[in-house]
């Protein structure tokens, strides 16, 4: 196995053995009612349902895709808390996956020998799956969009780093 997936698969379990905790949490009471448990735009995956997501409303938060996701987790989860918070927790080690991605392209430079840059691009990772600010994105289920938010951001970061390294 690469030293690359080793790094991948040690980071998600890595998420797992620290995020794992809350899987067993219920629903909260403070906006998992309105976003998730109570919300009848996440029912179906039918364009006609998921399309009033795309649609600003003034007041409203404009959050499509965690809408999208909502319902994904509806149509295999239903009303289990539990389908929620693994979508959360696995978004969050995919977003440490592709951070530990990013930076083994981006410090090369920095960093002459390539054993060393993959240990210090997934030290870097590890510190951010590691790292209580990261909390709420993994354990409370409304918080979704921070798990999307990262995971997109890095997957930009690494699109950007992959096509300069083609150049």
């Amino acid at each position: 196995m690469s030293t690359r997936r080793k790094g991948i698969l040690a980071l998600f379990a890595l998420a797992l053995i620290t995020f794992g905790p809350t899987l067993s949490g219920e629903f909260t009471n403070w906006d998992d009612p309105k976003l998730v448990r109570d919300n009848p735009a996440i029912r179906s995956l039918s364009p006609a349902a998921l399309l009033p997501a795309f649609v600003p409303r003034a007041g409203e938060t404009y959050q499509p895709l965690r809408v999208v996701s909502y319902a994904i987790d509806y149509t295999v989860w239903s009303h289990s808390p539990f389908g929620y918070r693994l979508g959360n927790l696995l978004l969050h080690a995919l977003a440490a996956a592709l951070l530990f991605l990013a930076f083994r392209q981006a410090i090369p430079r920095l960093i002459p020998s390539a054993e060393r840059v993959a240990l210090a691009a997934w030290i870097a990772a590890a510190l951010f799956c590691l790292h209580p600010v990261n909390v709420e994105a993994v354990a409370w289920i409304s918080s979704r969009k921070y798990g999307l938010l990262a995971v997109f951001a890095f997957s930009a970061w690494l699109a950007a780093l992959s096509g300069k390294h083609r150049r």
